[in-house]
């Protein structure tokens, strides 16, 4: 970790605190729908599909891990009719889910960011155990997805990778996200893997039979 990376991390995490606000859960709907992710390497789907899915995840939490076969059945039964797109929701007083979400966003720089998306998730009781400390494992992985080195460690150093991922976090505050997963199907808000089971699926038939 370089020293002049410091000072910007204590700032993300110093920020993040202070705009953390608490949100009901009960609240289900924004004033407005959560506008529309670029097509980017974490979106899924044509972007032309009629229904798209934004989901604030944290690559850290139980509850999100335990969501994602739920995620992926959705994307198989309605592939080429919705538009996924994957946002930073890190524990902003966890520097390892931060670091986390770090990796993965360097990975998506070398169109990996799905497998290190996967390997994150299945992975949590390997980079989360106090036992490994710092960046390597993080590293050890990219090695192993085959990314370039040298441009995956510059990367979880600089400044805009950070920067990417304070803004989308900000983003998700200002939606009215409080917990993860968190996912805005059209403009209906789905909380944790319980809300998601039970409702999601109703909600896209609902949407697709109104041609929305």
């Amino acid at each position: 970790m370089s020293s002049s990376s410091l000072p910007l991390r204590a700032g993300i995490l110093l920020l993040l605190g202070a705009a953390l606000i608490a949100l009901p859960l009960s609240f289900r709907k924004t004033s407005a729908p959560p506008p529309a992710p670029r097509v980017f390497s974490r979106s899924v789907g044509p972007a032309d599909a009629p229904i798209q899915i934004v989901e604030y995840s944290n690559f850290a939490c139980p509850s999100c891990r335990h969501a994602q076969p739920m995620v992926k059945a959705l994307l198989r039964k309605y592939e080429g009719r919705v538009l996924y797109t994957f946002q930073h929701f890190p524990w902003v007083n966890d520097s390892k889910s931060i670091h986390a979400h770090a990796a993965a966003q360097c990975a998506a720089a070398q169109g990996k960011f799905w497998p290190m998306h996967d390997w994150l998730f299945e992975s949590q009781g390997v980079w989360r155990s106090p036992m490994r400390q710092g960046n390597e494992v993080f590293l050890e992985e990219a090695a192993a997805l085959g990314l370039d080195p040298a441009a995956f460690g510059t990367c979880m150093e600089a400044t805009e990778t950070f920067q990417q991922i304070q803004n989308e976090w900000l983003q998700g505050q200002a939606l009215g996200v409080v917990h993860t997963p968190t996912l805005f199907i059209q403009d209906r808000m789905f909380v944790g893997p319980e809300q998601l089971e039970a409702g999601a699926e109703l909600w896209i038939e609902e949407l697709l039979k109104k041609g929305k």
